[in-house]
């Protein structure tokens, strides 16, 4: 699957920083996606998108931005043929995993992925644009629902009292595994006997009960056929919201929509889904619960870094980073004796002519003091290739004609003077995707400057301090070198200077928080 080069670069998404590594994640699942496709079209099996993938392509054409998994659903039929199927048409090196597949599994769902391990093959990296982690997408049932009421009621009562029993053992689990606790052990063999009894079953005492009940519950939910129903739900989520129910007619011939770079199957009435299933759902929320853990590969992350393995973080030794800071004080307390010019030098280092908007207003601010020499100096943008090489970005867009533009080629920061730096990429080194040569890295430039400031390129939406998705994706921007070692970072707001406070007061310490309050700014 081809992607634009740009794809994987940060991102504001309807006001949402998208980070790069998300965007190794999205492309990893699209390509799940693609080969999940390609087998289950040449299969025969249908399947439609769901829940935030349906969402996301209608209201965004894309992934929702806060987002990190893709969701299909497939009417029983076919989703027990693809479990049948799937080890045999889907490529080498997929997986499935669902209650069959895993007891250990308690989600009522299969889901295909593309290995259980993390994986740095060059295979793989290739295959999956860089990102090393599991990817997958979650595949759920559909059921029809009985035309007869009393019959509709009987198989959800039937299906209550087995889901109660398997709630049972979970939350006696321990306690079951024990030698004594035989009062326990006796009411769990009594449950078992009665689900027996009334729904005409053997279990097998020599495995595992509680895989053997979830079994229960997914042949349960399958009770009724097509030709015994008008009607088609996610059965277990139905009996928790009986809105959440369609005409099956809606789930026989789909409609493409677009997703990203590809286009997916949907329900022909998909706007009667989604109002179902979301509200009203133009409205766009950001959830600040933790719905699911976000984003998926922080645990694969921290399983590496448990193990030794940084993937592509920065993290500051606050020992090291103050006698590095003292260092750079006595360097510049040197130059300020020997410069001679009373003319301040200010260097404007923008990186892409579409992100000079956010620097214009302290360009403009210093271009009225008649003290100062104001030099705008576009630095060269490069993408990372998987082999470690890098790929320059190609600039299209034109600054604007009112600024003077010199070449990098022309001025040489090592050798000149400049009483203040001005940077917009803060990521140094320390970005999946992109970079800039090293010796525009922040660390460097602070060496050649008495200030260096700080003006990220991006604007996000206000953030709530419960928002989690929106907290765990300022890692990606917060905790970066530009920040970290600017003398100045101005910020949108004094809410937001105030989650970047708290952030890096949380990374490095309550002891560091003076130092964060002093070089982080709202906007001038």
């Amino acid at each position: 699957m081809q992607f634009d080069r740009s794809f994987f670069e940060d991102e504001i998404r309807s006001g949402f920083y998208v980070t790069a590594e998300m965007k190794q994640a999205w492309a990893s699942q699209l390509e799940v996606w693609e080969d999940f496709d390609r087998a289950c079209r040449k299969n025969g099996i249908k399947y439609f998108a769901d829940w935030g993938t349906l969402l996301g392509a209608v209201r965004h054409g894309g992934f929702i931005p806060w987002d990190d998994d893709m969701d299909v659903c497939m009417k029983r039929e076919d989703y027990n043929r693809f479990n049948r199927k799937a080890k045999d048409i889907m490529p080498c090196g997929y997986d499935i995993y669902n209650i069959y597949s895993d007891e250990n599994n308690d989600n009522m769902l299969t889901r295909i992925i593309n290995g259980r391990n993390i994986s740095f093959s060059k295979e793989h990296l290739e295959k999956y644009h860089g990102c090393p982690y599991i990817a997958g997408l979650d595949i759920f049932p559909l059921d029809y629902i009985a035309m007869k009421q009393e019959e509709a009621d009987f198989q959800e009562e039937v299906i209550s009292i087995v889901i109660r029993v398997s709630i049972f053992i979970k939350k006696h689990k321990d306690k079951l595994k024990e030698e004594g606790n035989l009062e326990i052990k006796k009411e769990l063999e009594s449950y078992v006997k009665q689900i027996e009894q009334l729904c005409a079953v053997t279990f097998d005492k020599n495995k595992d009960i509680q895989q053997q009940i979830r079994m229960l519950i997914d042949r349960l939910c399958s009770l009724y056929k097509e030709r015994e129903s008008k009607e088609i739900a996610p059965l277990l989520l139905w009996m928790d919201n009986k809105e959440l129910k369609f005409p099956k007619e809606m789930y026989t011939e789909p409609v493409m929509l677009k997703f990203e770079n590809i286009y997916v199957p949907a329900p022909c009435e998909y706007d009667y889904v989604l109002k179902k299933e979301y509200g009203d759902y133009h409205k766009v929320v950001l959830e600040s619960d933790d719905a699911h853990e976000y984003p998926y590969y922080y645990k694969y992350k921290k399983f590496l870094a448990d193990n030794g393995i940084q993937m592509c973080t920065f993290k500051m030794n606050m020992t090291e980073y103050d006698k590095f800071m003292n260092n750079i004080h006595e360097e510049r307390k040197k130059r300020r004796l020997t410069k001679k010019d009373n003319k301040k030098k200010i260097l404007f280092m923008p990186f892409k002519a579409q992100n000079w908007k956010n620097m214009e207003p302290l360009w403009r601010k210093y271009i009225e003091d008649a003290n100062n020499d104001v030099i705008v100096m576009p630095i060269s943008y490069y993408y990372k290739n998987i082999d470690g090489t890098v790929e320059q970005y190609i600039e299209n867009e034109k600054y604007p004609e009112y600024i003077h533009v010199i070449s990098e080629d022309d001025y040489d920061i090592t050798t000149c003077y400049q009483d203040e730096i001005v940077i917009q990429n803060p990521y140094d080194e320390y970005n999946v995707a992109t970079t800039v040569h090293p010796k525009y890295y922040a660390k460097t430039l602070i060496q050649n400057t008495d200030k260096l400031t700080y003006v990220p390129w991006f604007v996000t939406d206000e953030i709530q301090q419960d928002d989690m998705r929106s907290d765990k994706s300022m890692d990606a921007y917060v905790n970066v070198p530009g920040v970290v070692y600017a003398d100045e970072v101005i910020v949108q707001s004094d809410n937001i200077r105030n989650l970047y406070i708290r952030k890096l007061a949380g990374i490095y310490g309550d002891e560091t928080t003076s130092i964060w309050q002093n070089k982080i700014i709202a906007e001038i």
